[in-house]
């Protein structure tokens, strides 16, 4: 098996005044509790955090409160093993507060990741002829996410109908796109980046993309239900949704095969003295036509 029994982390949260970072350059590593859940769908993204025993000055910092949800202050979470981090979280803060339990100070961090989304009004016109895929670029390149405009990865639509005259376009983002988004393809948030993604085409590249079997870290035996598939794996960074993977199982040859992550979450404890299990847990599909791998990104 890999080396995966020390994970690391590092975690940056916006403050009032500025932005508190751990570990700081004193190198501590505060005791942290996180959970995140990445969904192959609209709805946002999220990341709760608990972090053990900060001073006062960085509790009352980092307090924000849920009925200021039209401010924006950014939140990142990155983890990974032996000085890799890789980014887990990148959004913005809903809810921060901090209590006591018995001995220990709790700061608890909630946050979301594309509340920009929701949250924005599109007002654009495109010329007649615009075909589908110039149609979804006007909608979503057009979006403030509150610290510019978000990063847009899509399939190829140019060979769909195109507009016969020219479209205003106004309303809700999710409204707009909704209507144009054929069936077969899929909008959903990934650090920060907008994904339009056809069913069958997947991020990676062919001939290497992970292997998930017993010796990198596959826990128990996975559970599969008309192509879809779900287990539990020691912590692993680099799953994240709309990417491809090849499963090994040597409880059943059926199990094995390259699937499309559709969701991920993460459930670690992190720190200097925390000694609790660092899972991930995966659901993803297996589609009987085969990928197309669109790239990294």
């Amino acid at each position: 098996m890999t080396d995966k029994f020390f994970p690391t982390y590092e975690l940056e949260i916006q403050t009032s005044n500025g932005s508190i970072v751990i570990p700081s350059d004193d190198k501590r590593y505060f005791n942290i509790e996180a959970t995140v859940n990445y969904r192959y769908s609209e709805s946002p993204n999220t990341c709760d955090i608990t972090i053990y025993n900060l001073n006062k000055t960085s509790r009352d910092a980092i307090f924000f409160d849920s009925f200021d949800y039209m401010q924006f202050r950014k939140m990142t979470f990155k983890a990974g093993y032996g000085g890799n981090l890789q980014m887990l979280f990148n959004g913005n803060i809903k809810e921060a507060y901090s209590d006591r339990s018995g001995a220990d100070v709790q700061t608890k961090v909630s946050g979301w990741d594309n509340f920009w989304y929701n949250n924005n009004y599109v007002n654009e016109t495109v010329q007649a002829g615009a075909n589908r895929g110039k149609v979804i670029d006007t909608i979503l390149q057009s979006i403030d996410t509150g610290q510019g405009v978000a990063k847009l990865v899509r399939s190829k639509f140019e060979d769909e109908d195109s507009n016969l005259r020219s479209e205003a376009l106004k309303g809700r983002p999710q409204d707009l796109i909704k209507e144009r988004i054929p069936q077969d393809a899929s909008l959903f948030f990934d650090d920060n980046k907008i994904f339009v993604l056809k069913d069958n085409d997947v991020i990676g590249k062919e001939g290497n993309i992970p292997l998930i079997n017993s010796e990198t870290g596959l826990l128990g035996v996975p559970v599969k239900r008309n192509r879809i598939v779900e287990f539990k794996m020691i912590f692993e960074p680099s799953l994240r949704i709309g990417r491809a993977f090849e499963l090994q199982s040597s409880f059943s040859d059926k199990l094995n095969g390259v699937y499309k992550v559709l969701s991920v979450s993460h459930s670690l404890s992190l720190g200097e003295n925390m000694g609790g299990e660092n899972v991930t847990t995966v659901r993803a599909w297996n589609s009987n036509q085969g990928f197309n791998f669109i790239g990294m990104f």
